[in-house]
């Protein structure tokens, strides 16, 4: 690589970190429920080695909080896989907790590796410089890849094992290895911990490492003995813990089912027995899906836009011709098999449009557009260039009205549903109050427990936390010692009722950045 390469290299990178850790703390404009659960775990290991609830170094994060609201969900106990807390945990030990600090080391994933390592797999696939900047920009433009990357989610940690085992899979196409087979087997075998379709997605592509072993031939049966061997720890260690925590499939797959799928049980059995429906999966194939509106949820889409910029529409089916015609290398069928296994987790739970739960398309869909930019580059016809720096062009004005729009309006749009009763606010003005002997939160307030503790332990307020009570009536407040706060939604008949009975005065109306009333804070009178 010339010096004036790897310095743009180093520029497109430092570029595309910036855009991805600027403005963390303003968006998203408030803190979801999710994020929030992620930020106190993994604020917890930071300071204590031990999750909320006192667990040491977990291996699965029970979300009970003994500071949180005692009552169980109707499935038990909800659990999340580590990755995210641990690495949460890491960027707190350098910064204290903020919403900015707790979404950053995805940023950094989302904005620096993955896209370096999109360079090195399409480098090492023989796709070019062209087709290496071509993945690497592509990804990094990638609206809904730049939207999850932005949030302190897990939904994007499976990415950067897909792109680095291209990487090892192109290599020992090359030169088959031992070594790199190992390193297949653990990569995939860590990868298992990133997000819970992970558990899906790593194996398959273990099966699609074995068969590309096998094209390649040479050591072929050694090289599958070896990565299984390799691969075989995560999920040894994995049953052992089960086996102490019994109940976890159980609640977790109760979880899904009512939260998610919304089915009885004999409904969700047919579903898992027969695969998903053929409607679900298509429709992540779907034109207006991957390039006009990218799917209804407004957390991961901005409506505005796709899945993809428009210009990768044209990229794609030019490289799965690319593709299609070096089909004697062993470089395309890998890439095409994880683009369409990418879906089929979602699709088979139930969801259509959940781009979140299928966010490995993107690394497979930038690596096949790049082999059609690489292409289209280096064909010797004049027009067929031509066109390839016509689609760069054109990237940027369908980048830029996006950014306006994630920065400007979308924030507003989204705030209800990051956190429709704005606990940032309603922190705020709790804290800025003098005595506040006991805070009274209503159960029906979304994640309460976690934005609680969060903002208390930014706000340097964990006393509060202590005298803290979660009611499913405003009556059980009742007994309120005088100067106690109750937090609800802003309820007309019950704050009448309350206002009326000389007991409560409404302290605080809070409003969300839209200007919606969210939140009603009472004051205890006597």
């Amino acid at each position: 690589m010339f010096p004036w390469q790897r310095s743009l290299l180093v520029l497109v990178l430092a570029a595309s970190t910036m855009l991805y850790v600027s403005r963390l703390d303003l968006a998203p404009v408030y803190l979801g429920g999710d994020e929030a659960h992620f930020a106190i775990g993994g604020h917890a290991i930071a300071q204590t080695g031990r999750n909320v609830n006192g667990d040491r170094a977990p291996l699965f994060f029970n979300l009970a909080d003994p500071l949180g609201d005692p009552v169980k969900m109707p499935w038990g106990d909800t659990w999340y896989h580590p990755m995210l807390f641990y690495l949460i945990a890491l960027a707190l030990k350098v910064q204290p907790l903020s919403e900015a600090a707790v979404r950053l080391p995805n940023a950094i994933i989302g904005g620096l590796i993955t896209p370096l390592l999109l360079y090195l797999a399409a480098r090492k696939l023989g796709f070019g410089r062209a087709g290496g900047f071509a993945a690497l920009i592509i990804a990094s433009l990638t609206p809904v890849h730049f939207i999850l990357s932005r949030e302190a989610l897990d939904y994007t940690l499976a990415v950067p094992f897909a792109c680095a085992w291209v990487w090892l899979v192109a290599d020992y196409a090359t030169r088959p290895r031992i070594s790199i087979a190992v390193a297949t087997g653990l990569l995939l075998g860590v990868g298992c911990y990133s997000y819970i379709a992970s558990w899906g997605a790593m194996p398959f592509l273990l099966g699609v490492t074995w068969l590309v072993y096998w094209q390649v031939g040479g050591p072929w049966m050694q090289a599958v003995l070896a990565s299984g061997v390799a691969f075989a720890p995560a999920v040894v260690t994995a049953v052992a813990w089960l086996q102490a925590h019994p109940t976890v499939l159980h609640e977790t797959s109760e979880r899904y089912r009512i939260l998610e799928t919304n089915r009885p049980p004999g409904d969700q059995l047919r579903v898992a027995q027969f695969g998903a429906s053929l409607t679900l999966y298509a429709s992540y194939f779907e034109w207006a899906f991957l390039f006009r509106t990218g799917g209804p949820n407004i957390t991961t889409s901005t409506g505005m836009i796709g899945v993809f910029l428009k210009p990768l529409a044209v990229l794609l089916p030019v490289g799965l011709w690319t593709l299609w015609r070096r089909r004697r290398e062993v470089i395309g069928w890998p890439l095409v098999a994880g683009l369409l296994f990418a879906p089929l987790p979602a699709a088979m739970s139930g969801h259509d449009y959940a781009i979140q739960r299928a966010v490995l398309m993107v690394p497979f869909a930038a690596l096949i557009g790049a082999c059609g930019f690489a292409a289209l580059w280096n064909a010797r016809v004049p027009v067929w260039r031509a066109a390839a720096v016509l689609l760069a062009c054109a990237a940027p004005f369908y980048l830029q009205p996006f950014l306006d729009d994630y920065f400007g309006s979308h924030r507003h749009r989204s705030a209800f549903y990051f956190d429709n009763a704005n606990f940032q606010g309603i922190a705020a003005q709790i804290t800025q109050a003098g005595n506040v002997p006991a805070v009274y939160l209503k159960r029906d307030l979304d994640a309460a427990g976690a934005r609680w503790r969060f903002y208390m332990t930014t706000a340097g307020r964990r006393d509060l936390l202590a005298r803290t009570f979660y009611i499913s009536d405003a009556g059980e407040a009742a007994t309120a010692p005088v100067d106690a706060r109750l937090v609800m939604y802003v309820e007309s008949a019950t704050i009448a009722t309350l206002t009326a009975s000389g007991r409560w005065d409404v302290e605080a109306i809070i409003r969300d950045v839209d200007g919606r009333e969210s939140a009603a804070i009472l004051r205890k009178r006597n």
